[in-house]
């Protein structure tokens, strides 16, 4: 007679225990949900402040904006190109 209520009695136990893991679990799968949500926000803005870094730094090191920079601070385009007359050996015995 005692094994059936014994039975019962840890069954319920059981059922509690597993109930209240279920709550846990639940409750920092629902928080770490709210963090995730944070991190991926965050990530989309710092690519897109990536991407306007990099627009920038291909701005600044294109061709024509060294060219303007150049003659503001006053360098001058060359105007004869250095030429070599006589070829120089490559290697002397």
């Amino acid at each position: 007679m005692k094994k059936p209520v014994i039975f019962i009695i840890i069954n319920i136990m059981i059922i509690m225990g597993l109930s209240i893991v279920q709550v846990v679990v639940a409750n920092s799968i629902s928080t770490s949900g709210i963090e995730l949500n944070k991190l991926q926000q965050q990530i989309s803005e710092l690519k897109r402040s990536n991407a306007m870094l990099h627009e920038q730094v291909l701005i600044a090191s294109s061709f024509t904006t060294i060219a303007s920079k150049a003659s503001s601070m006053g360098f001058e385009e060359g105007k004869s190109p250095l030429v070599i007359s006589s070829p120089l050996p490559i290697a002397r015995r």
